[in-house]
Parts: structure tokens; sequence; C-alpha cells
């Protein structure tokens, strides 16, 4: 089979501190595309990741029958309309998190990859994390079983401490321009019952909704992966630094608390789960640390009264995330990310944020 040929769409810091590498370290697919409105950065980037052919816009990439699948490296606002776009041209599409501002857009681009018959997938690369990944194994294989017994509460948190690029920039720097950001389709400002206090209409991170979606579907994401889609968002209050909600599976609790800004060496992000037999904790890298895995600790109670680490080997969750894109396409299956699974996230977002208005909690 032939080679996967990709084109980046976006030219930025994501792009270049990752997406691109990555994909072209992929095996069975080559880069051979970046597209950008912005021409001086374009021609930068491409001669620095010898990419051979250059675009003006998505739609440059959509008409083209040489480009296979593209790589959508833009602000969540932009995806809806250009990997709707490109789906409907024929492409498979990675697109970076969150899928989109609302529930609403972010079924339309699932609807349009079922409807075109492509793969869709979203850049939740903690999935893809060596460490996430002996952690849901375990889960999988033991507490699925019963074996850890029930599940009695959890914790979810990010509270944003630490330096989340592990300085990759002196490794890895990023080519800036002083040109001003091209007219992008903007498909979304959020979901129409939204309070303008919590960002109706707004786009960036001034809107509490935004900030909080862009930054935080990866824990809501996570979260979903282990526990899945069976939960009540039972309480939620969005009015001071550290933003917090209660999520009830069945007769246990997880409580989800995010955004307050403490020191942290390496990234203050995890999650644990208490059981009736023991626990679990998962706390998660710098999301740019190029070489490392989440740490991961197990505590199994009763006659074994047993604490482990099991531990992922050395890689980088972007890398994995870009070579299981490639997998999946070639193999005309569907990802672990993919656009489909991702509408959940937008539901259990806006859930929350449902919840703080009903209690006026914003």
């Amino acid at each position: 089979m032939e080679d996967l040929r990709i084109a980046i769409i976006g030219a930025g810091f994501m792009s270049q501190a990752a997406h691109i590498h990555c994909f072209q370290l992929a095996q069975g697919a080559r880069v051979i595309g970046l597209a950008s409105g912005r021409s001086k950065l374009r021609e930068a980037v491409a001669s620095r990741f010898s990419i051979p052919q250059e675009y003006d816009s998505w739609q440059e990439v959509a008409a083209d029958p040489e480009i296979d699948a593209a790589v959508v490296s833009l602000p969540p606002e932009f995806n809806p309309d250009v990997v709707c776009g490109l789906l409907e041209a024929g492409k498979h599409v990675f697109a970076e998190k969150p899928m989109a501002l609302s529930l609403r857009q972010a079924q339309r681009m699932a609807d349009a990859a079922d409807a075109a018959g492509r793969i869709l997938m979203m850049g939740f690369m903690k999935r893809y994390d060596t460490g996430v990944e002996r952690a849901k194994r375990f889960w999988d294989e033991t507490v699925a079983t019963g074996e850890m017994g029930a599940l009695i509460c959890g914790r979810v948190w990010c509270l944003l401490g630490g330096n989340w690029t592990a300085n990759q920039h002196l490794i890895v720097p990023i080519l800036r321009t002083d040109e001003p950001q091209a007219t992008k389709p903007v498909a979304d400002l959020g979901p129409d019952w939204l309070p303008e206090e919590l960002g109706r209409g707004v786009l960036g991170f001034e809107s509490l909704f935004y900030a909080f979606n862009h930054v935080h579907s990866h824990n809501v994401n996570l979260l979903r992966y282990f526990m899945g889609d069976d939960y009540e968002v039972t309480w939620a209050d969005l009015r001071h630094r550290t933003k917090v909600a209660n999520l009830r599976y069945g007769d246990a609790l997880i409580t989800f608390e995010v955004g307050g800004t403490t020191s942290a060496y390496g990234f203050e992000e995890g999650m644990e789960f208490h059981f009736e037999g023991g626990w679990m904790e998962i706390l998660t890298p710098p999301p740019l640390l190029m070489q490392g895995a989440a740490h991961v600790r197990i505590y199994r109670g009763g006659h074994m009264m047993e604490l482990s680490q099991p531990m992922g080997d050395w890689d980088w969750s972007f890398r994995r995330q870009a070579q299981h894109f490639v997998d999946c396409v070639r193999a005309g299956c569907q990802p672990l990310s993919s656009g489909a699974d991702s509408v959940g996230d937008l539901a259990m977002v806006e859930a929350i944020f449902r919840r703080a208005v009903e209690a006026e909690a914003f």
C-alpha cells in the first residue's frame, strides 16, 4: 500500500512543536503539504521541515487530489467548517482538540465524517501516553472484572501548575513572523443558551467557556476514556478561581477540579479512583515533554496489600498519536479518539456549565 499523503493546515505553535515532526516520523505516511494564510511563516516552516508543497488555504488542500489526509492545527472555532469541508472533499482528517465550541457543531463534524465514509480523529494525545495505556489495561482487566470491588469515589484535577511545554522551545525553536492572522471561517460562537457572563459570543481565553473547553477538554476526555458516559452532573460552581463539579456515576461521586494556578515542577494534573479494594492514581506529564509517560500507582488491599507502579515505555504521546491516525486510515478502522467519541466531550462540558447556570453558581 502506498504511503498516506498528508497536508498540515496551520503553521503555528502546535504544528511546529509537535504535529509536523510527529507525522513526518509516522511510518506509512509522507507530509507533502503545508497550508497557511501567513505566507512568510508558511515559507519559513516549510523550509525548516522540508515540506515541498505550499497552500494559501485549506480549500486548496481540499481541492488537491494528491492529498489523502489533512492535519488541522487551528483554534477550535474554525474546526467545524474546515473539518467538514475537508471530509466532504474526501480527505481523512486529524484535528486538534477541542472538537468545537458547542455540542451542536461537534455532532455536525461527526455526522460529516460518517456521511463521507472518512476517518475523523481528534488530538487527545493523553490517551496515547504509554503510562495511561498501562493504567487503562489494568482498568479493563482488573477493575472491569470486579477484582477491585465497587468504585467509591474519584477525583480529576488540572491546576495549571508547572511548565506545560517542558522548555521544549530550547530544543525546537518556534518560528514566528509579524504577519496578522489570516481570515478563517468561524462556525461557532458557543452554545446559544450560554449566558454572556460565561462568554457567549466571545472568542478567546477571556471567555470562561472557551478557556475551560480549550484547556480542560483533555481532562474531560480522559475521564470519559476510563469512566464512560453514564453520568449525571449533580453540582457545579464556576464562581471561583478553581472551577469544581461533581459527577455521579452510579453510587460513586467524581470530583472535577480545574483551573486554579499553583506552583509545580512538572504539571499539576491527574486522576485518582478509590475502590472498595484499593486505589489507582494517574499523574500525567507536561504535554510537550518529548520522552516520558504518566506516573501510575496502584494499591491493592485485602490479603495482598500491594503497592505497584506500572511503568510505560519512554515515548511521546504526540508521536504515538500520529502513528495511530496513519495506521487507522490505512487499515480503515476507527481511532481511539474518534470524532464520534469526542462528541461526548462537548456533551460533558455543556452539562457542567448548564448545572452551574441552573444553580446560579457563576
